[in-house]
């Protein structure tokens, strides 16, 4: 057993022990990767300049992206290297910096390699109109990962569906049950008939779908004017 291993089998049992070591291992990326796979815990003990050196992060979150997490504030919050990982990572997103979370250059490198990662962005970029309907046009489920008021927007909700008509499960049920919408994404495509609520399949077959959907739509028309006409009603009363 070589001086290397000696200490290695220490870590493995005592993860603590690594804040005795000699400085030489201490700086060691080469041994520091090795302890690290016999024991995580390790990474708790490392010195604020290997988690701020990139070379060694790089090498680090080839393990686990999770690892991304005891790098430096200052390599979160690098732009180039959150984009340079984002081109095989898409996750890496939720471990960069707020700042770059509300970064839409980002959010939209990070969603080119894993789409779903549009959870891990700012709120602001989630609730983004213009953003959304362009990212829904590429990757119709991502917007599942989107706010409240966009996954409940029937415009954005459309485009989502005509390019990923199986992400309609994953909308809201009140989008699922609206007539218009239905009829809307039915007239693009007809599979979405296949998601459709069970109470609505079972009422209708594919033959008059259409048809059925057209006066659905139309009586919901109606019934949206005659609830505004009677509230003006009751107003002019009052």
């Amino acid at each position: 057993m070589n001086g290397q291993d000696y200490f290695l089998n220490k870590i493995n049992s005592e993860p603590s022990s690594f804040k005795s070591l000699p400085q030489i291992l201490k700086e060691d990326h080469s041994f520091i990767i090795k302890a690290v796979e016999m024991n995580e815990k390790v990474l708790d003990y490392i010195s604020t300049e290997i988690k701020d050196d990139e070379n060694f992060i790089l090498n680090l979150i080839k393990m686990k992206l999770c690892y991304f997490n005891y790098a430096s504030d200052r390599l979160k919050d690098s732009k180039d290297l959150i984009i340079s990982i984002a081109r095989i990572q898409g996750d890496i997103l939720q471990y960069a910096s707020e700042r770059l979370k509300d970064d839409k250059e980002v959010v939209t490198k990070t969603m080119a390699s894993k789409g779903l990662s549009l959870k891990f962005a700012s709120n602001r970029i989630k609730d983004d109109d213009n953003f959304l309907i362009q990212e829904c046009a590429k990757k119709g489920y991502v917007i599942q990962c989107a706010s409240e008021r966009i996954q409940n927007n029937e415009k954005i909700a459309e485009i989502a569906v005509k390019n990923s008509w199986r992400c309609f499960s994953k909308l809201p049920e009140k989008l699922q049950n609206n007539y218009k919408f239905l009829l809307a994404i039915y007239k693009e495509n007809h599979l979405t008939a296949l998601l459709f609520p069970q109470k609505i399949r079972k009422e209708i077959n594919r033959q008059n779908m259409l048809q059925f959907l057209e006066k659905a739509a139309l009586k919901s028309d109606l019934d949206d004017g005659l609830l505004i006409n009677k509230n003006k009603t009751k107003k002019i009363k009052i």
